[in-house]
C-alpha cells in the first residue's frame, strides 16, 4: 500500500485490490508447491503399502472356508512399511498442505485449474494496476476521459 501510495480514495480501492491479487498469485506457487508435496507423499504411501504387502502370506485352508488366513513372513520389514506409509499420510494432511488439499477436493485435472485461476488473477491484476496508472496520469494530466486537459498541480 505505501509504495503505491494512493491519492483518494479511487484509487485506495485500486491499490487495495492489486495487493490482494497480489497476494493470491503469491498463494498460489504455495498452492502449485503443496500439490507436487501432497502427490508425492501419496506415492510414498502407495509404495509403503505394496512393501507392506510383499511380507504378506495368504494361507488358504479347507478348514476355514473361501477365506486364507493372512501370516506376515518379515515381521520388521512389514511393520517398517505400515510405519512408513503412515508417516505419508501424516505429513500429507499438515497444515503445509491444506491449501492444496482444498484445491484437490475442488477438481481432478488440479494442475491445468491452477494454471487458468493463476492467468485469470494475473489478468485481473494487470487490469487495476494499468487503472491505476490512468487515473494517476489523468490526475497529473488532467485528462480523466483520455482528453488533454490542463494540468494540475
Amino acid at each position: 500500500m505505501s509504495e503505491l501510495g494512493p491519492a483518494g480514495e479511487l484509487e485506495a480501492v485500486l491499490v487495495d485490490r492489486i495487493v490482494s491479487l497480489a497476494w493470491r498469485l503469491q498463494r498460489t506457487g504455495r498452492v502449485e508447491t503443496g500439490l507436487f508435496v501432497r502427490n508425492d507423499l501419496a506415492e510414498r504411501a502407495e509404495r509403503a503399502s505394496n512393501r507392506a504387502e510383499e511380507h504378506v502370506e495368504v494361507r488358504n485352508d479347507p478348514f476355514e472356508g473361501m477365506h486364507g488366513t493372512r501370516q506376515v513372513t518379515n515381521q520388521e520389514a512389514h511393520d517398517e512399511a505400515l510405519r512408513e506409509g503412515a508417516e505419508a499420510e501424516a505429513k500429507r494432511g499438515a497444515d503445509s498442505t491444506v491449501p492444496a488439499a482444498a484445491f484437490e477436493r475442488d477438481s481432478a485435472d488440479h494442475f491445468p485449474k491452477l494454471a487458468r485461476y493463476e492467468t485469470s488473477i494475473e489478468r485481473s491484476f494487470y487490469k487495476a494496476f494499468h487503472e491505476l496508472d490512468r487515473l494517476r496520469a489523468a490526475r497529473t494530466d488532467g485528462d480523466v476521459n483520455g482528453e488533454a486537459g490542463p494540468k494540475v498541480a
